[in-house]
């Protein structure tokens, strides 16, 4: 697929079909930048989302928490706040919540 993609590297669909064959495979460094990839060609709150969750996932807990922090301010609505911090408070716990609403 890394091949294909560089013949196609604004075709969103192959690069999601990579970030998801790097991870089933636990290579996270190459989802990782393959998501930022994506997140560099169409910003979706989904795709923030994923890219902080990979993070957590490669054990960055702070590159995470740093996309949480940007969707928060991006998408502070009261509904995108409470799926935020729900998502922080499963990954990271109480402490970073708090932390996360107070900044």
């Amino acid at each position: 697929l890394t091949g294909l993609l560089a013949t196609r590297p604004l075709d969103a669909e192959l690069l999601q079909d990579t970030i998801d064959t790097a991870v089933a495979s636990q290579r996270l460094p190459d989802a990782i930048r393959f998501q930022q990839q994506l997140v560099a060609l169409d910003a979706t709150p989904q795709a923030w989302q994923r890219l902080a969750r990979l993070h957590r996932q490669a054990g960055q807990p702070l590159q995470a928490l740093q996309i949480w922090d940007r969707i928060l301010e991006e998408q502070g609505s009261e509904s995108n706040v409470i799926a935020t911090v729900d998502e922080v408070k499963i990954v990271h716990g109480d402490q970073i919540v708090a932390r996360l609403i107070l900044s």
